[in-house]
């Protein structure tokens, strides 16, 4: 047939995912419960991992030693359909990651973040970093929006592009295979911008001068 009869069908639309990232204030009000949680080194760090280099959980949990180089700060990840890439994370980042190892070493082939302290050496699950980001949230009083490793993971991408880095850049850093999601971060950080020049506008704050 030259013409599919599927033509004249409106495509269904995707829905937009809508995910509120946490603010800088609400990054420190969750590092500062996991500063008075009963694993602090362990959550503090899980917190910035998760902040400063976006991964997915599924990707945090498979993580292992032999994976990290903290030399040079970064660490290979597994990312959807089997494809690695690498992730970035800064010296703050490996500072506290640092004194989290400390506490126990570990083997190159052991997991970098484990699910409790015992003698074997348990991987951190899903289902399991799901309920301390959970319980790290009601400790610090988030219980008006959603608080999950995935929020992390949309706050990295809107902070990444506020402070300059390119949709490219962004695609290859969370393991995109297209830039569909990219250019919605890239949208909503936008309208972020948009929302403070309204707020903090010049010549709005001149006008209100005046009007004293």
């Amino acid at each position: 047939m030259d013409v599919s009869p599927l033509d004249p069908i409106p495509k269904p639309s995707i829905p937009t995912e809508h995910v509120q990232p946490f603010s800088p204030e609400q990054i420190q009000a969750l590092l500062k419960a996991a500063r008075h949680s009963t694993q602090p080194r362990r959550n503090e760090a899980i917190i910035l991992f998760l902040y400063d280099t976006g991964v997915r959980a599924t990707e945090l949990c498979q993580l292992k030693m032999q994976d990290v180089d903290m030399g040079n700060r970064h660490a290979r990840v597994l990312g959807k359909g089997n494809k690695s890439r690498v992730v970035y994370f800064s010296r703050e980042t490996a500072r506290v990651l640092s004194l989290y190892l400390r506490q126990r070493p570990r083997e190159p082939e052991h997991p970098v973040f484990l699910s409790r302290i015992g003698r074997d050496y348990p991987p951190m699950s899903r289902s399991a970093l799901l309920r301390i980001i959970r319980s790290l949230g009601r400790e610090a009083g988030l219980t008006a929006m959603q608080v999950s490793p995935h929020v992390f993971r949309h706050s990295a991408a809107i902070q990444l592009l506020r402070n300059g880095c390119d949709v490219y850049s962004l695609m290859s850093l969370l393991g995109h295979s297209s830039l569909t999601i990219c250019l919605t971060y890239l949208k909503l950080s936008q309208a972020d911008l948009e929302n403070q020049h309204r707020r903090y506008s010049p010549v709005e704050s001149l006008s209100s001068r005046r009007s004293r």
